[in-house]
């Protein structure tokens, strides 16, 4: 017969309540109906309004709140696919001004959203607004997917009208999931890849000033800034536009390869499509 070792079970028995989690009332962010503690009559009255600019990938949300004279802690919104909010996914904002809060929230297309908008205070517990219901649009469809694929490009001297060094290869693909931003690799054969956007009704490309194409040895980060004549003066434009054809052939018929002692040239670049 087996003797039962009592100061084996004892000790395990210790060591599971000590090791055991204890409870406690905070935010329970897994389940926004937990109790709350202290007086629910001194807790802030939360108010959520309508979502705007309701995207197929995001949506701005604001809530406000009364001064209870309980401290604020921690605020934000909790949001779900159902009304019994579970699971829940929490997104708190940093930056509260006053008694109000705003923020974006990243969400995916063609779903329903339930929101609720929290306050977690000092001495009272949270706070939960009442929730409002969303549902994201279908998310828009990359139109001229013919733009995707190799190129070979060739810069031109705007003053000599002649090619400026060997053809090089790009490559256009799309940035993400989005519908109208791609991204741009080696221009200027640059070897960086730069974000752009296409308006489909015009049939251009924008790229940012901002846009890093080359990072030059001696004078540092090299940008793509667009450029107009006027007056027999350059101005410089806020981005570099390209037009594009059926085939996907693309032209930036004006551009500089800027840097911050000035300029490396003035530049078309012509890309014609890889078959």
């Amino acid at each position: 017969m087996k003797t039962i070792n009592l100061f084996r079970i004892l000790f395990a028995f210790i060591s599971v309540m000590m090791l055991s989690p204890a409870c406690n009332d905070d935010l329970i962010k897994d389940d926004i109906d937990a109790d709350n503690s202290g007086d629910k009559s001194k807790l802030p009255v939360m108010t959520i309004s309508s979502p705007g600019n309701v995207t197929y990938e995001s949506a701005d949300i604001t809530a406000s709140w009364n001064n209870t004279g309980d401290e604020i802690i921690e605020a934000g919104f909790v949001y779900s696919l159902n009304e019994s909010f579970i699971p829940t996914e929490v997104v708190t904002v940093k930056k509260i001004s006053g008694s109000s809060m705003d923020t974006t929230l990243s969400l995916s297309s063609e779903t329903n959203y339930f929101i609720k908008a929290y306050a977690q205070t000092q001495n009272n517990g949270i706070a939960y607004s009442d929730p409002v219901n969303i549902t994201t649009p279908v998310a828009p469809v990359f139109e001229h997917t013919y733009l995707f694929g190799k190129y070979t490009a060739t810069d031109i001297d705007v003053n000599t009208g002649e090619p400026e060094g060997d053809s090089y290869e790009v490559t256009i693909s799309q940035r993400g999931t989005s519908y109208n931003k791609i991204n741009i690799a080696n221009i200027w054969g640059g070897g960086r890849t730069i974000e752009a956007t296409v308006d489909f009704e015009k049939k251009t490309i924008s790229v940012a000033t901002t846009s890093v194409i080359h990072i030059d040895s001696t004078h540092g980060n090299v940008y793509m800034w667009g450029f107009d004549i006027q007056d027999n003066k350059i101005v410089y434009l806020d981005v570099a536009i390209a037009n594009y054809d059926d085939n996907g052939n693309i032209e930036f018929t004006q551009w500089a390869a800027h840097v911050s002692a000035g300029n490396f040239g003035y530049y078309t670049t012509t890309m014609k499509k890889e078959q």
